[in-house]
């Protein structure tokens, strides 16, 4: 339990030598310990901290290259996909509308089958009485042609 505070006064030490603000200091202290007590936590917010900070980048390049650049090289929507039932082929679609769940009509109904009577004779309470279906076992599903009905 000392080297721990060993290698904290040593990194504040440092820092401080260095002429850097009581934050400075103060968070890399902070740093230090998480990095002892919680490695998997420190490494999610550096790897959140670096995908932010691309994402900045990107950002601000897109905006100073729009003036510069065809529109061409911008990224476009070429076409919006629904899935009316789980599992079953695309539906090609031109526009459409968000609700709290995501795209309308999007992945909303499912194919399910019964699950067998279990032996003692009937499905406790809470437990699962069907499974879904998928592709994977039956890819014939892929084939059916769906129209979707979107709702208002």
């Amino acid at each position: 339990a000392g080297s721990w505070l060993m290698h904290a006064t040593k990194a504040t030490m440092m820092i401080a030598d260095n002429n850097f603000s009581t934050v400075a200091v103060c968070t890399a202290i902070v740093i230090v310990l998480l990095n002892i007590f919680h490695p998997k936590r420190i490494h999610l917010l550096i790897k959140s901290h670096r995908a932010r900070r691309e994402l900045r980048k990107l950002c601000a390049h897109s905006v100073d290259s729009s003036t510069t650049q065809d529109d061409d090289d911008r990224p476009r929507v070429s076409g919006i996909f629904i899935h009316p039932i789980k599992s079953m082929r695309p539906v090609s679609i031109t526009e459409t509308k968000f609700d709290k769940h995501g795209l309308l009509s999007d992945r909303r109904l499912m194919l399910v089958r019964p699950l067998p009577t279990p032996l003692h004779g009937s499905f406790a309470k809470g437990q699962a009485t069907h499974r879904f279906f998928t592709q994977r076992q039956a890819p014939s599903l892929a084939t059916i042609e769906l129209t979707p009905v979107l709702s208002q």
